[in-house]
């Protein structure tokens, strides 16, 4: 579902047309005109995400906003645009680190934080996480899977996260992007709860190309470039990487793109791969998209930024 969209929100029609995907996956489109018509994609793409977050808290009466602030990209983008459009005294953001949370990222959230001038609070949750592995292991639950003591996290985050919210009167903002809302790298009532998806129309390399341009008009590192060159990362588990469970970014984006009927990325992909592993690729891609239908069922509203949609589609699993 998408939030409404305003003339600033989506162009003609609500079609994708000339989007920042297109010039991130091809070089010759970023260096062309000595990079002009790139840099205008980008203010634009920037312009319609700022847009249609103003537009979204004037017509749903919010005056203040909040968001977790993990040391990643996605809530350093958000926090950014948030701080733009609300002022730097109605954002609150909220660390909440585990023991596989690194020091780089305590230290990036800071430095985001203050360079932003927003309000930054600490709540560690070890000692929630613990309590509850306590309560599960003390009821006799059985099984087996690991990935519930990663999900609950995520879980301890939101309730910590909405706990601020009821005391401060901030709104929680989503800060998911599109590719892993897509492929439902997420989870459910963790990190998809907010009021808004600020980021769900934009693929994870248009987020890299946006904070990029941020620091670029600003003329200094306002989003610390450590956030935007290091390894994404949930931080769930010790020494994981977003590429343990999914392609690189650079090969998801273009595959979700052309699923999505979104363009035409053939020619990018078949670069570092042959016909054969691409095709086994983007079937495992399809699958997992059809498979997590359910969560995106239940994410927040997304501000519009191309327009682009959600795929409808059946759902198997259900404990993500």
């Amino acid at each position: 579902m998408e939030v409404q969209a305003g003339s600033k929100g989506m162009n003609g029609g609500g079609a994708p047309g000339d989007t920042l995907l297109n010039y991130e996956l091809y070089g010759n489109l970023r260096e062309a005109d000595g990079g002009e018509r790139y840099r205008s994609v980008c203010a634009q793409c920037y312009g319609r995400l700022s847009s249609a977050l103003a537009d979204w808290g004037t017509r749903e009466g919010v005056e203040r906003v909040m968001l977790g602030l993990s040391g990643g990209l996605d809530s350093a983008l958000v926090a950014e645009v948030a701080t733009r459009v609300f002022g730097a005294e109605k954002v609150l953001t909220v660390f909440m680190p585990s023991e596989f949370t690194s020091t780089m990222s305590h230290e990036d959230a800071r430095e985001l934080a203050m360079n932003l001038g927003v309000e930054m609070l600490t709540m560690p949750i070890d000692g929630l996480r613990r309590e509850a592995a306590r309560v599960v292991e003390e009821a006799n639950v059985g099984g087996c899977d690991g990935l519930w003591e990663e999900n609950v996290q995520a879980r301890l985050r939101a309730v910590l996260a909405m706990a601020v919210s009821n005391r401060r009167g901030h709104v929680l903002l989503n800060t998911s992007n599109r590719s892993e809302i897509l492929v439902g790298y997420s989870t459910l009532y963790g990190d998809t709860c907010g009021a808004v998806s600020v980021l769900g129309d934009l693929y994870k390399t248009e987020v890299i190309a946006l904070a990029r341009w941020v620091n670029n008009c600003a003329g200094r590192a306002l989003i610390p470039e450590r956030i935007i060159r290091r390894p994404p990362s949930a931080e769930l588990r010790a020494d994981q990487k977003d590429e343990d469970s999914l392609p690189k970014y650079s090969v998801l984006d273009p595959i979700l793109a052309m699923m999505m009927g979104e363009g035409r990325f053939e020619d990018r992909l078949m670069v570092g791969f042959d016909a054969v592993e691409l095709a086994r690729l983007t079937e495992e891609v399809v699958e997992r998209v059809h498979r997590n239908a359910f969560k995106r069922k239940q994410l927040a509203p997304t501000l519009p930024v191309y327009g682009r949609r959600m795929p409808d589609g059946a759902s198997q699993q259900r404990n993500g």
